[in-house]
Parts: structure tokens; sequence; C-alpha cells
């Protein structure tokens, strides 16, 4: 019922839990996103997407400085198809998702 509910909701920011909790959460599911971005990029080789196109969406959307740093690294990943590194991002993606969601529970 809505008040159970509330009544525990109060209690838990009086007692200082609600906030730990959530930034729990935060840093469970941030520290997935990370995995997840490494996975997308190593997809890239395995869709019938062109290299220049990729590079230019890239270019166009982050930022100069952070392009510039990850310029290499996007290159090898796009012209190198890397299974190993697809496995292991895919794997770490799921395990860090997964901790996301228990931090929710």
């Amino acid at each position: 019922s809505a008040h159970f509910f509330l009544r525990i909701f109060f209690k838990n920011i009086i007692n200082n839990a609600l906030h730990i909790r959530a930034s729990s959460v935060a840093f469970s599911l941030t520290l997935s996103l990370f995995p997840f971005l490494l996975f997308l990029i190593t997809l890239i080789p395995y869709t019938p997407l062109e290299y220049a196109q990729v590079i230019s969406f890239m270019k166009d959307n982050l930022p100069r400085d952070i392009f510039s740093v990850l310029e290499d690294t996007i290159n090898d990943i796009m012209l190198n198809k890397r299974t190993d590194l697809l496995s292991l991002s895919f794997i770490f993606a799921l395990y860090a998702a997964t901790n996301g969601m228990a931090a929710l529970i």
C-alpha cells in the first residue's frame, strides 16, 4: 500500500540510507557505461558501416580534445576485427550492468 511505502521511504531518508543507495546505483550504472561503449566500438567492424562514415560521425559528435586522444585507439579497433576484445568487453559490460541492476534491487 502507499502508506507502507511512504513510511519506509521517510524512515530511510531519516536514517540517511537513501542517498547512500542512490550513489551506489549511480556509480554502478556509470561504471557499466564504459565497457558497453567499448563493446559497441568493437562491434563496428562487423557491421556494413563504412570507416569514413563512422570517423566523421565521431569527429562531429565528440569534443575535439577527446577525439584527438581516442583517435588512434578507435582507428585500431575499427580497422582490425578483434574478437578477443569483443568477447571481453561484452562479458565485462554484462557483469557491470548486472552489478548496476543488482544495486537497484
